[in-house]
This record gives structure tokens, C-alpha cells and sequence, in this order.
């Protein structure tokens, strides 16, 4: 950001513990952020943090210089909860896309329907290189990412975090 003062009240550089627990977030999903993206937190009454790429931060900054308003800008990462980063759903989308991202369950159509109506699933054996202690991209046959959840090697349980029908159920 060098010096960018229209961002600063906006958004800000996260702290040492902020980045810290970011990282250890991403770690525990097997995911890398590309060297060209910036972290930024929006904190009001809770911390969000969002994830842009280097020019979308000069983006947002030219159109802040000139009063503009940005009502929107970059990737939602996640957000603190108790002081641990919680990373959601939109980055671990991205990063999958990116293919930037090891720790992937793929489940089947029953599977599916079960996960996105906000289940947790039974006797799953996931790939042989998937990280047993953290968060988990669950997507179907097609590739597409229906949510997360984190993967207990000793039960084969997938417990479900969020999953994209927990948005039409009752999120934002």
C-alpha cells in the first residue's frame, strides 16, 4: 500500500497475530496465496479480510482519492471469530481455482444434496494426501466447490463449516 492514506480508516494491513493466524489457516487447508495479492481487514464491530490483487489496490485507492465511493472490492478471505481467522468460502473457491489448494474432498451426487443441505457426511475416504487437522474444499464430480468442512481420518466423517446452500438458507 506505500503510503496510500485514502485507504487508511478503510482498511488496513493486518497485525502480526492477524497474518499469523491467516497463514496458519491457509497451512492447515494445504492452500499458498499467490505473491502478487494483498491482504486487507475491514474491521467495524467484527474483522473481515479480503484478498486483492496488487493493481486492484491501486484501483481502489485512485477511485478514493477522487471521493468516489467503493462499495465493493477484492475477494472475501474470511473473518475473525474469537480471534482466529476463519477463512470462507469465496478465497478457498479462488485458490482452488487457481489450483493453489491440496486438501480436497470430492463427493458424489447423494453426497452432494446431503452437504448443501447442511449435513455432515459418514465413512468418506477422501484422497491419500489430505491434510487430517484442518479445513477441507468439498466439491462434486464436476469440480465445482460446494462448501467446506473439516475431515476426521479416524471416523471418515466430514463435519460441514459453511456450504454454498447454507447462503440460501440463512446467510447474507
Amino acid at each position: 500500500m506505500q503510503g496510500n492514506q485514502e485507504l487508511r480508516g478503510i482498511l488496513r494491513p493486518p497485525n502480526p497475530d492477524e497474518l499469523r493466524s491467516f497463514n496458519s489457516a491457509l497451512e492447515g487447508c494445504g492452500a499458498t496465496l499467490p505473491a502478487n495479492y494483498t491482504l486487507l481487514v475491514h474491521e467495524l464491530s467484527y474483522r473481515e479480510v479480503y484478498v486483492f490483487s496488487d493493481t486492484m489496490v491501486l484501483r481502489v485507492a485512485e477511485q478514493l482519492s477522487v471521493k468516489r465511493n467503493v462499495y465493493f472490492a477484492g475477494i472475501f478471505a474470511g473473518s475473525f471469530r474469537r480471534g482466529r481467522f476463519r477463512l470462507g468460502l469465496d478465497l478457498a473457491e479462488h485458490l482452488y481455482r487457481l489450483g493453489r489448494l491440496s486438501s480436497i474432498v470430492e463427493v458424489n451426487y447423494e453426497e452432494e444434496q446431503r452437504f448443501l443441505y447442511g449435513r455432515d457426511l459418514e465413512g468418506l475416504t477422501p484422497r491419500e494426501n489430505l491434510s487430517t487437522s484442518g479445513t477441507v474444499v468439498v466439491v462434486n464430480g464436476a469440480g465445482d466447490v460446494l462448501g467446506l468442512g473439516r475431515y476426521d481420518e479416524r471416523s471418515g466423517r466430514l463435519a460441514n463449516l459453511v456450504d454454498k446452500g447454507w447462503y440460501l438458507r440463512r446467510g447474507h
